[in-house]
């Protein structure tokens, strides 16, 4: 993942996209082929997701959409086209749990899989002949004015160390990783380098605050009694009003009244901090589902985040920075859940609630860096 963005900067972001989807593709074949080799053992299930895994899998597919929407966007049209894009993702997947149940109940595990394998096959065909690469194209963030835009667009564009990474082999995967880390957080003019280590500290407290998801069934079980299907229309209220929030609120928010940014983050931060502490002190489930209101601006913190970052950067470092991000996302769930897991354990006897608590604090530490003048200079 350090890798592939600056390697696409040479060779294109399609690569990137296709890779992961024809690694679902083969997972999915392999699906269908273990499904009627009964013979096989369980764990020859597993080797359905190395394929999957070999192609990047999800984090690459979206890190690439992320990188060719800079690519082609102005910066003031940047942050709408993000929220375009995760309201679309946000609300794919409660259509997509819904749907899959009637699926499921008419044909079984082979209609799932057919109709996913159709979908990939839809979306591979999509990319290859769908629209056009912006390989070799200069970012749109660097001008806003339409001659030197043309000729960004035009002119053979010269030679910089984003395609001395691409050339390179793998005797030299270390020093590709030290540079990588070493553009991201090397000196710039106008404390940008303090802004982009603030902007992932941000994104990885974010991560960290959602790890209360792993319990939330659990504390919801032990309190109101809840049971699959009361949790299922809880997460599927979420979702609706997450993507209300990303798809009509932010667009508006910043293509109509102008809102910045940092704003919208702070209102994104707010409701975070209203919704956690509604559930940590929730007495029915009433008070659960009310919790769900604050999801119409929490997501627009990761939106909001990754756009930000994408005007602070030129695109020549964009593709370094993103990819330290992303690596960095990759990680942080691997020490929340756990974390999570063992505060609720530890006050499951007399404050179930406190895991929330706890992600709460985390989201006033955001708080505490949110409003700093540094993170404001940046815009």
């Amino acid at each position: 993942m350090l890798f592939l963005l600056p390697w696409s900067d040479n060779h294109g972001r399609k690569p990137l996209m296709v890779a992961p989807v024809v690694g679902h593709i083969l997972c999915t074949l392999l699906d269908i082929t273990n499904f009627y080799c009964e013979s096989l053992p369980a764990e020859y299930l597993l080797i359905s997701t190395v394929p999957v895994g070999l192609t990047g899998g999800r984090g690459i597919f979206f890190m690439a959409i992320y990188r060719y929407i800079v690519d082609i966007t102005t910066t003031e049209a940047r942050t709408w086209r993000f929220s375009l894009l995760g309201g679309i993702v946000a609300i794919s997947v409660p259509i997509g749990n819904l749907i899959s149940g009637y699926i499921y109940a008419s044909g079984g595990n082979i209609a799932i899989w057919g109709t996913a394998l159709v979908l990939y096959s839809l979306a591979f065909l999509y990319i290859l002949f769908g629209f056009t690469d912006s390989h070799g194209h200069k970012s749109f963030s660097e001008t806003s004015d339409e001659t030197v835009l043309e000729k960004a667009l035009y002119v053979k564009p010269i030679k910089t160390k984003r395609m001395e990474l691409a050339k390179e082999g793998c005797m030299d995967v270390f020093q590709n990783l030290i540079r990588c880390f070493a553009e991201t957080f090397k000196r710039r003019e106008g404390y940008k380098r303090a802004c982009i280590s603030i902007l992932i500290a941000l994104m990885c407290l974010l991560l960290f605050s959602q790890g209360n998801q792993s319990v939330g069934y659990f504390y919801t079980r032990k309190k109101f009694g809840w049971d699959a299907p009361d949790w299922a229309f809880f997460v599927t209220l979420v979702s609706a009003s997450s993507s209300f929030g990303i798809l009509i609120i932010l667009p508006v928010l910043s293509g109509y009244f102008k809102v910045s940014d940092g704003i919208m983050g702070i209102l994104s931060l707010l409701a975070n901090i209203g919704a956690y502490l509604t559930i940590a002190f929730a007495v029915s489930p009433l008070m659960v589902y009310l919790s769900s209101i604050g999801s119409t601006f929490g997501p627009i913190a990761t939106i909001v985040i990754r756009s930000i970052f994408s005007k602070t950067l030129t695109s020549d470092d964009l593709s370094y920075a993103y990819s330290v991000l992303a690596s960095i996302e990759s990680l942080v769930p691997l020490i929340t859940a756990p974390s999570m897991n063992l505060i609720y354990q530890a006050t499951l006897s007399f404050f179930p609630g406190c895991v929330y608590l706890d992600t709460t604090s985390v989201e006033m530490e955001r708080f505490t860096v949110k409003p700093s003048p540094t993170f404001f200079r940046m815009q």
